[in-house]
């Protein structure tokens, strides 16, 4: 069997397991509350809008065209059809692990370390969620193309191929037009460069001034890219360091160094099942320098690059005061997957190299039960994850169906009220406002959420028609039962009729 041969079958190896572990997910596939909430969005911008954007972003939420892009056109082939968002979600989570296995071959130089690498970063509980939860689409996108880039760049600088560096050039606008991390690409490459200094190919070959000047006739088109969408960016974007502080605002970043570590001891804890992996700066420093010297030690400068690819990807991320979510680990978990699976690894097969084939099984028995220790803690999480998933989407996908059930058409100008809010549910504010109106594809569709029902009366006494539609979540602590949306519809229309703007009493007889 050819090499090249025996790494694709591996790397699809990879996928399927990956897949194996998570094909019970599309089987309850719904959408949440910002799934509706971005795809409302998408809707209420204009195809010249969306266009734009992939020019240069000129206002905040244009800085991720691509997944905005993605939303409307799915929207209008399928509307809000849960299926078809989660399998694009989950098919891009699946390419981004077939090309994450070759990225990994070559900067680890070792199949088996390789996959199990991979496998650490998309069999693990902090990416589970991206593949049940649509609105992580720029995450999946942003993901996809750093990758397709980074390879196809590595291939072009082995071989010079004018159609890769292309390619890579394409996939790192595309990056860029997924989320803002994707500016950080070109120094990542810069640091790759960096680190290869001595070692074979481009620069040791042909001096380092000349070496130098071949790596900026390469580079300058991504940086170019960089800047321009910096300087929308950073003029415009919500996301910026130019945010409110709360709570004026849901995204407010602090630029000091105690935010960054702060931030960095958050997600290292995340990295830890949730729990406190590093509590004191000091120990922060520590770390880092002990696997700086650790990658030293081991003649594997390249683990450098992917500990430092690690932070640069967090950066944009990492001085949020108000808004830090596991979530963000989603392309950063990679490079340091990398990093302590290529420390571990590496480290086990220099010591037991002196013992030759007897040795190196050794040790990849080790670094086999270490990994699946780690596996079998990872299923732990992933099952919390599919769970909430599961029960979250068992009771939204009630609300759409008996909505649809009941009320199969509604008048262009309907009004929707909800008592309460849905439980169990992701972002359930988003949800009640921007559902309704998708659902039945009429945009003059007004949702709202109310706490009584005289509030209901009260905003109903100056409508001269009766299109107006009532649903209560009292019942929704039993969450996945019958009862968890009740259709109080004709009670209000009733009551309406009656002229009796008082509160009535909810099931069960409580008034609210």
């Amino acid at each position: 069997m050819s090499q090249k041969r025996a790494n694709i079958l591996l790397a699809l190896f990879v996928v399927v397991f990956v897949l194996w572990q998570y094909w019970g997910t599309l089987s309850n596939a719904a959408l949440f509350g910002d799934d509706y909430m971005n795809i409302s969005r998408s809707t209420d911008l204009s195809w010249q809008t969306h266009l734009k954007g992939f020019l240069a972003p000129n206002n905040s939420y244009n800085s991720r065209p691509l997944g905005n892009l993605l939303f409307i056109l799915i929207y209008r082939c399928f509307g809000v059809a849960p299926l078809p968002c989660l399998g694009l979600l989950f098919g891009l989570h699946l390419a981004t692990t077939f090309l994450g296995f070759f990225v990994a071959l070559r900067l680890l130089q070792n199949k088996y370390l390789a996959a199990l690498a991979t496998l650490a970063w998309s069999f693990n509980y902090v990416t589970a969620v991206n593949v049940i939860s649509f609105n992580l689409i720029f995450d999946n996108l942003l993901a996809f193309f750093w990758t397709a880039c980074l390879l196809l760049y590595l291939q072009d600088r082995e071989s010079s191929s004018r159609l890769k560096y292309i390619g890579a050039l394409i996939c790192f606008f595309l990056c860029t037009r997924s989320k803002e991390v994707g500016v950080m690409l070109p120094l990542a490459l810069l640091t790759f460069e960096a680190v290869s200094w001595d070692g074979k190919g481009l620069i040791h070959e042909s001096g380092c001034i000349t070496g130098f000047m071949q790596v900026v006739k390469r580079q300058w088109p991504f940086y170019a890219i960089s800047l321009i969408y910096l300087i929308f960016f950073l003029g415009k974007s919500e996301f910026g360091p130019t945010s409110s502080p709360p709570p004026d605002h849901p995204y407010y970043m602090k630029m000091t160094w105690e935010t960054f570590v702060e931030g960095m001891k958050f997600f290292l804890a995340c990295v830890n099942f949730g729990r406190a992996l590093i509590k004191s700066s000091m120990a922060l420093y520590l770390a880092f320098a002990f696997v700086i010297l650790w990658a030293a030690l081991l003649r594997q400068k390249i683990l450098w690059w992917t500990l430092f690819t690690f932070l640069i990807t967090l950066l944009p991320v990492i001085f949020f005061v108000n808004h830090r979510m596991p979530i963000y680990l989603y392309l950063p978990f990679f490079s340091l997957s990398i990093t302590l699976v290529g420390l571990l690894g590496h480290t086990l097969l220099k010591v037991v190299r002196p013992w030759k084939s007897v040795g190196y099984a050794v040790a990849y028995a080790a670094i086999t039960l270490i990994f699946f220790q780690y596996l079998s803690m990872n299923l732990v999480s992933i099952g919390f994850v599919k769970s909430a998933g599961r029960s979250a989407s068992i009771n939204v996908n009630q609300i759409v169906t008996r909505l649809k059930l009941w009320y199969p058409t509604v008048p262009a100008n309907a009004r929707f009220y909800f008592l309460g809010i849905p439980a169990g549910q992701p972002t359930p504010e988003l949800l009640v406002p921007y559902m309704p109106r998708l659902l039945y594809r009429k945009e003059a569709i007004v949702s709202s959420m109310v706490s009584e029902t005289g509030e209901i009366l009260k905003k109903e006494a100056s409508q001269p028609d009766g299109s107006f539609y009532c649903f209560d979540f009292a019942n929704s602590r039993d969450q996945g039962s019958e009862n968890y949306i009740v259709d109080r519809t004709s009670e209000l229309r009733g009551l309406k009729s009656l002229e009796k703007p008082a509160s009535i009493p909810r099931p069960g007889g409580k008034v609210p």
